[in-house]
């Protein structure tokens, strides 16, 4: 079964709550003048904790307010995944010390007894999911999230903690157990290894952000997968798996709001070490891996994504999708040791509703990846894809995406409802 990022889509119930809260810090002890910011006001919270919405504002304090992009404060607004900016102004600090720096916003639906699925190349897939975005109110989520498709069944469930800057280090626990058929596809498409595998997952993870971009994070993860039978068996190995994985990561990342589209600079580098506890080899992994969204105009940026991964020894189990190398021009159940790849292009807004923004987006890619079966390979070519984000929900966007590999004559398509992959 695919790995895949779940964030649940509309059908959700609205929240009912009688009173509203008001975050509100008082003027700091900082040198007088008459154009810092010295106090911060939240007004329109209803769910959402008034520390956790202050929080991602504090940054502001102490700063000239004729240095201050209001779009700045919109981001971090944006970046939360749990507030829709309304209003953002600055006024005069009611002791008459300096300025506030006053917001309005409106808490997002973020509890979503919710359908999702994905149609695409490889075939399709249906699920349903509970999913909380903003558990108890200080931005923690939880999920319990079941699928169903041609290949298996897959389920999930987590709580993943979310931390501030200066705080005792974050924490998350995840479950899940997949039963599926597993194919593994070449760069045009065709399967050459099929073959029933059960696994289960228990991974327990910390994450502790030192500074305001940077984030590090440890993920120790139980994995035993154990094969079972299936009619037209290709190339099955030679047994399953048990292994204990350790993942060390650090990350850089920032936001910006250009005030239809949220774009994303994120760099990941990440080590991870798996040492069998059934006598199989230990697999080293290094990976690197790059977003940068860059706005040019409102509703109209560059972007780019970027990976590399690195696996000096790998088995079939082992191996990774396309998505480490932030392509899609090969197919989803192609697998590999080793990649390089970019993509590159434009995205536009088209049009913003009631609900929304629709974009469309542009990009040619390249990659190179290496697997022990296959050999090396490079390949290249476009991709192009109509997304719809929702205003007003915790959720990313939705929609169709379709790229073509010159080089293995390969047409690829997606198609997908509440699901990121």
């Amino acid at each position: 079964m695919r790995r895949f990022c779940f964030a649940l889509l509309f059908f959700a119930a609205a929240f009912g709550f009688a009173q509203e809260n008001t975050g509100a810090s008082p003027d700091s002890e900082l040198p007088p003048s008459d154009n810092i910011i010295t106090g911060i006001q939240i007004t329109g919270l209803v769910r959402t904790k008034p520390h956790i919405a202050a929080a991602v504002l504090e940054k502001f304090r102490g700063k000239d307010a004729a240095n201050i992009n209001l779009k700045d404060v919109n981001a971090a607004i944006e970046d939360t995944g749990i507030l829709d900016p309304q209003s953002v102004e600055i006024v005069d600090s009611p002791s008459g010390a300096g300025k506030t720096l006053s917001v309005t916003v409106k808490d997002k639906w973020s509890f979503f007894p919710a359908p999702f699925g994905m149609w695409n190349s490889d075939g399709w897939m249906v699920g349903a999911a509970v999913y909380e975005g903003n558990a108890f109110g200080i931005n923690d989520r939880a999920i319990f999230a079941g699928t169903y498709s041609q290949n298996g069944t897959w389920f999930v469930m987590g709580l993943y903690q979310h931390k501030e800057s200066g705080k005792f280090p974050g924490f998350s626990v995840n479950i899940n157990f997949e039963n599926e058929n597993m194919e593994h596809k070449d760069r045009g498409g065709n399967v050459y290894r099929r073959y029933n595998i059960n696994s289960l997952r228990v991974a327990l993870g910390a994450n502790y952000p030192f500074a305001e971009n940077l984030n590090a994070a440890l993920r120790v993860r139980f994995y035993n997968a154990w094969l079972g039978a299936m009619d037209n068996e290709m190339l099955k190995p030679d047994s399953g798996r048990m292994a204990l994985e350790v993942r060390q990561e650090i990350s850089w990342r920032t936001k910006d709001w250009d005030g239809l589209l949220l774009s994303e600079r994120n760099i990941t580098a990440a080590y991870n070490i798996n040492a069998a506890l059934d006598g199989s080899p230990i697999v080293n992994r290094l990976s690197l891996h790059a977003i940068w969204e860059q706005p040019i105009r409102e509703g109209f940026r560059f972007t780019a994504k970027a990976g590399v991964l690195w696996m000096p020894s790998s088995t079939p189990l082992t191996e990774a999708d396309p998505s480490t190398a932030g392509v899609d021009i090969l197919p989803g159940r192609f697998t590999a040791s080793g990649y390089a790849g970019l993509q590159a292009g434009f995205e536009n807004a088209l049009f913003r509703i009631k609900y929304g923004t629709v974009s469309a987006m542009a990009t040619y890619q390249i990659v190179y990846s290496h697997s022990e079966l296959l050999g090396g390979s490079f390949d290249h070519g476009p991709s192009a894809a109509l997304r719809f984000f929702l205003r007003g929900f915790a959720v990313p966007a939705i929609g169709v995406k379709v790229s073509y590999n010159i080089n293995a004559s390969n047409f690829l398509w997606t198609v997908s409802m509440g699901v990121e992959f």
